[in-house]
């Protein structure tokens, strides 16, 4: 491994970064499950280190690399992106000790962890005020970014012995004003781009702004409606989110990617996140009449794990797989490691059932963990070397 490699595409570092993350986080959620951490880490804490701590990782690498190419500008110097990579992992490594063993640490490591963000956000912003042009998904994910900031600040003031609500707030904030509205922007590019890519011509990209920006309303309606605690009215944001993610899921035409792994992976993941909606509405309806959440956090699993997680998955292996040189063709264990990770999202979202016995639930949430843990190690590990070599046909990036 040689920084010259590293350092010269983003990319690289971050995902490295994401990669390692990925691993080290599960492990400690594992950890502390089985007691065996000296700071006890909650389930919130857990959230946000998946959020901020590893997808976070994949959403600069993958924006500061194709960011200005969006806009016909010139890459990101290194000194930006540098910052942003060295600050936010500095900082989440910090954030890790700190959780694990020095709890003093925590408030330093996460406002290192922002400065890092805020470089790579105005990395970014940069290159938007310098474009001569405007493209709807940097409309949408600069905000988000810059929202995803405030949710790192609650998290910080919860855990500096701030009330409940601080991560309550930036924990939702998380899931619906940064990360979903980012996954889906991208999404919204990118899936019809590789899709045009690998089938030709003839396939006619479906790209229509106003549906990003109803599925972009919707995700902070869902945000609005959870912060006031209107459970039994988010069915009004996310049936229309489903609706609409399912209809640009089978105009991009999942069916035509029959015999191209990389591509199929790709609305494999996109499917998830019309069914979390689904699942979020049938909830909202269910607590509108009953007054209970019978569904529990299977939605939020459902969105983590099935889309978050398998997108990252599906959008980090083409990236790394271009950008090294090698073929775009998702080797079959590399397959089968995604298709394991649908197991994964369907076990931890069965361990949520209504009426199950608690024992049954937990044995089911530790399987689920470990899944994670077997099925994503070797497929991370690979990726980080991938990414940590240079490229194999001699050329730079």
């Amino acid at each position: 491994m040689r920084w010259s490699t590293l350092s010269a595409a983003p990319h690289r570092l971050f995902f490295i970064g994401g990669l390692t993350m990925m691993i080290l986080s599960m492990a400690a959620w594992m950890a502390a499950r089985a007691g065996l951490l000296a700071v006890p880490l909650s389930g919130l804490d857990h959230a946000f280190l998946i959020s901020h701590g590893v997808l976070a990782f994949f959403i600069f690498g993958f924006l500061i690399t194709v960011f200005p190419r969006w806009l016909d500008q010139a890459a990101i110097g290194q000194r930006w992106y540098l910052a942003a990579f060295l600050g936010l992992a500095s900082g989440i490594a910090g954030l890790m000790i700190g959780l694990a063993i020095a709890p003093r640490l925590v408030p330093w490591a996460l406002a290192v962890a922002g400065a890092g963000w805020l470089a790579g956000w105005l990395a970014l912003a940069r290159v938007f005020w310098r474009a001569q042009k405007t493209v709807v998904h940097t409309l949408v994910v600069l905000p988000a970014l810059l929202l995803g900031l405030g949710a790192l600040l609650a998290y910080a003031l919860w855990r500096a012995g701030g009330d409940w609500i601080w991560v309550y707030v930036g924990v939702t904030a998380s899931l619906w004003l940064f990360l979903a509205p980012i996954f889906l922007a991208v999404c919204h590019r990118m899936i019809p781009f590789f899709s045009h890519a690998a089938l030709g011509g003839h396939y006619q990209m479906v790209r229509p702004a106003v549906l990003l920006w109803l599925l972009v309303a919707g995700c902070w309606t869902h945000f609005g409606l959870s912060a006031l605690h209107r459970f039994e009215w988010l069915w009004l944001a996310d049936l229309p989110l489903a609706a609409i993610a399912g209809y640009l899921w089978l105009r991009w035409g999942p069916d035509r990617s029959r015999g191209n792994a990389l591509l199929r992976a790709l609305f494999v993941a996109y499917a998830w996140f019309w069914i979390a909606a689904l699942i979020a509405a049938a909830q909202s309806l269910w607590y509108l009449f009953d007054g209970n959440f019978v569904f529990g956090r299977a939605p939020v699993h459902a969105l983590t794990i099935g889309f978050f997680s398998s997108m990252a998955m599906a959008m980090v292996t083409r990236v790394a797989l271009g950008h090294s040189g090698r073929k775009l063709v998702m080797a079959r264990w590399q397959w089968w490691a995604l298709m394991s990770l649908q197991g994964v999202a369907l076990i931890r979202i069965a361990a949520e059932w209504p009426g199950l016995a608690p024992d049954v639930a937990n044995n089911l949430i530790q399987t689920s963990g470990w899944l994670w843990l077997i099925t994503l190690t070797p497929w991370a590990g690979y990726f980080i070397r991938v990414c940590a070599t240079p490229r194999i046909d001699g050329k730079d990036g």
